[in-house]
């Protein structure tokens, strides 16, 4: 989660999950400022126009704007609708708590380190949970598989076993003189 200063681009915080990537927190968020003014200039919106959610290959990202900075999610897998509700609380915020130093940044972030938890409260990780129930399914599935197999196996045998006896009984009866079959 990025919180970026929307005059200059700036990233003023960010934060990450134990499994997100560390690097280039600057020029990420310089690259989405230049992004957002291509398409404000490419498609003549407004100003307050812009980006509200992106994809990158297997990353999405939303955009959460307010007043003087907007908060990027950068988001791997399907979020939860709730999290935009999250995103949307904490930029609201951010302006009442910080709303002065925003509009009167210079260029120093520090002041915005005391808004570190209300980042990583929108911090989520969620993970499928694994399903064990469905592996034990497949097994008793392969077992029933396997002894229906072997019992079809087994009648065949015996009904292949009987036909043979049949048949040998049926030539040792046609091989005695005098028997008609």
């Amino acid at each position: 989660v990025f919180l970026i200063d929307r005059k200059t681009g700036m990233s003023l915080l960010r934060v990450t999950s134990d499994f997100a990537g560390r690097n280039g927190s600057g020029m990420a968020a310089g690259t989405l400022e230049v992004v957002q003014a291509l398409v404000r200039d490419s498609f003549a919106t407004g100003a307050e126009s812009g980006i509200e959610e992106y994809w990158l290959g297997e990353l999405q990202g939303w955009i959460v704007p307010g007043p003087y900075a907007c908060l990027v999610a950068v988001i791997r897998g399907d979020p939860p609708r709730e999290l935009a509700t999250t995103l949307e609380d904490t930029i609201q915020s951010i302006h009442i708590l910080k709303g002065s130093a925003l509009a009167n940044f210079k260029g120093d972030a520090a002041a915005f380190q005391s808004l570190r938890p209300d980042l990583e409260a929108c911090l989520l990780a969620q993970y499928a949970a694994s399903d064990r129930t469905g592996s034990g399914k497949n097994v008793r599935a392969w077992i029933v598989v396997l002894t229906v197999a072997a019992f079809l196996t087994a009648f065949a045998i015996v009904g292949l076993r009987n036909e043979l006896r049949w048949r040998r009984f049926v030539t040792l009866l046609n091989a005695q003189p005098g028997v008609a079959v």
